[in-house]
C-alpha cells in the first residue's frame, strides 16, 4: 500500500479500485504510473482477477480512463506496456484504439525469465 501512497504523493501516478457497485465486489485496479506532466504522458495500468477476465469491464472502464487521463491529467498521450505473450490484453488496447508502436525485447525479467514488452499508445486527438 505505501507504493499506491507514494505514488499519489509523488504525484507520479494515481490508482482507483474496480468494483461492481451493485454488488460492492472488488474485481481489480486501474489507474495511471509514470506520470509525466512536462510531456504530458503516463502509462495506463490495469489488472483484473481472473474470474472477472473476458466480460468487457476493462472496453467499458477504459473510456473513464481516458477521459481523467486527457481533461483531468491534461494528458496528450497514454501508453500501454503488455507483455508480448498477452494476447488478451492487447486485444482490449486494440478495441479501444489504441496503436502498436513496437517490441522491446527481453527489455524485463519476470519469474527469472526474460520478457519482450509491446508498446502502446494513445493520443488525444485519436
Amino acid at each position: 500500500m505505501q507504493w499506491y501512497a507514494d505514488l499519489k504523493k509523488n504525484k507520479t501516478g494515481i490508482w482507483w479500485g474496480i468494483y461492481d457497485i451493485e454488488e460492492n465486489q472488488f474485481y481489480g485496479a486501474a489507474g495511471f504510473n509514470n506520470l509525466d506532466k512536462k510531456h504530458r504522458k503516463a502509462e495506463i495500468v490495469f489488472w483484473l482477477l481472473k474470474e472477472h477476465w473476458a466480460k468487457g469491464i476493462m472496453k467499458q472502464l477504459m473510456p473513464k480512463l481516458f477521459e481523467y487521463g486527457f481533461i483531468s491529467l491534461d494528458l496528450n498521450r497514454i501508453e500501454g506496456y503488455v507483455v508480448s505473450e498477452n494476447l488478451k490484453c492487447k486485444k482490449t488496447l486494440k478495441k479501444v484504439n489504441f496503436s502498436y508502436e513496437g517490441t522491446m525485447r527481453e527489455c524485463e525479467i519476470k519469474n527469472g525469465k526474460k520478457i519482450n514488452l509491446d508498446l502502446y499508445s494513445i493520443l488525444k486527438n485519436e
